[in-house]
Order: C-alpha cells, then structure tokens, then sequence
C-alpha cells in the first residue's frame, strides 16, 4: 500500500491534467484510499468493510480537496477537474484559466459535488453496522453541505458559491480530525 501512496505523490509531479474520471480515480485512491487502507491496517479493525469504507471515504475527500483547490491548483499549473467532465458541460480548459464564472462552470461544479456526495453515500453505507452510530452521522451532514444550490435559490451567486465551497472544505477538516479521534 505505500507503494500506492508513493505512486500518487509520483502522479502529482508529473501529471497535470487528467482525460478521464478513471485516470483521475486512480490519482484519488493513490493520495487518500491507500492512506485510509494503511491507517486502518495501523489502528486495526475488525469487520472487513471497514477496507471499502476507507476507500470511499478517501475518494470522498480527494474529491472534496479537489472541489476546493480548483484555483490553488491553477496557480500551481494543475486542472484536476477530468477533461471529459469540462467537454461534457462544454467548459475548457481555458475558460477555467481565466476564472469564467458561468452556467457552465456551475453545472460542472455541481456534477464533481454531486460525484462527491455519491462516494460519502457509499462510505456511509460500506461502514459496518457497529460503527455506524457515530460516523455516519458525519459522513451524513458533510454530504449535505456538498451542494451548489442553496434553499430558496436556483442558482447561487458567486460569493455563495464560494462559501459553499469554504463550508464543505472546513466541515472536511472537521471529519478529518474527528476521524483521527476515532
């Protein structure tokens, strides 16, 4: 599994861009499932379904950093966000580059939150029934906040947009750390 990792770190420095979900799928569970794998194998557990929580769970927020960093990783010369995703919403890479807030851009967004949300369900649902009690119950309001629409809104306006994403990137922290009380 550290090999996985390692093969990750290994794809962040040669890879800028990614064509598929599928190539961009094997970046995530490199950085974040394989570190889930090896944290339970450190921490142990006991059911075998906690191997597909990690795995989800660490798609589920390599997503969520990928959401949150699209313009930190711009600036470092990286489009994360898969190629397909951008033809299928008919939003290039250029239109990203120079930050063209538009219908476009929010249906895009809205697709990688809704992919998001869809690997915090199956963390959800892969944890074992003993420990589901306390950490589904996260993973359950975390996936609610991944949303581009706002109640009573069709369309978010920029600032809330941003701050949709702010929430979703702090509330992944608070997972985070909580997880590692676990």
């Amino acid at each position: 599994m550290f090999e996985e990792i390692i093969a990750g770190v290994e794809m962040d420095l040669t890879i800028l861009r990614y064509r598929t979900f599928e190539e961009l799928r094997v970046y995530c569970y490199r950085v974040a499932s394989a570190v889930g794998l090896v944290s339970i194998e450190i921490f142990g557990y006991r059911n075998p379904g906690c191997k597909e929580y990690a795995i989800e769970l660490g798609l589920a927020l390599q997503m969520t950093n990928i959401i949150r960093d699209v313009g930190k990783d711009l600036q470092d010369g990286r489009i994360y966000l898969p190629q397909e995703d951008l033809a299928r919403f008919n939003y290039s890479a250029t239109e990203l580059q120079g930050r063209h807030y538009n219908e476009c851009f929010l249906r895009l967004m809205e697709f990688e939150a809704a992919r998001a949300r869809d690997f915090f369900s199956r963390a959800a649902a892969a944890l074992p029934p003993r420990d589901r009690t306390n950490r589904a119950g996260q993973i359950s309001r975390l996936r609610k906040r991944i949303s581009v629409k706002q109640a009573g809104e069709s369309r978010p306006n920029r600032d809330a947009t941003s701050q949709i994403f702010f929430e979703f990137a702090a509330a992944s922290i608070r997972l985070s750390r909580w997880l590692r009380k676990a």
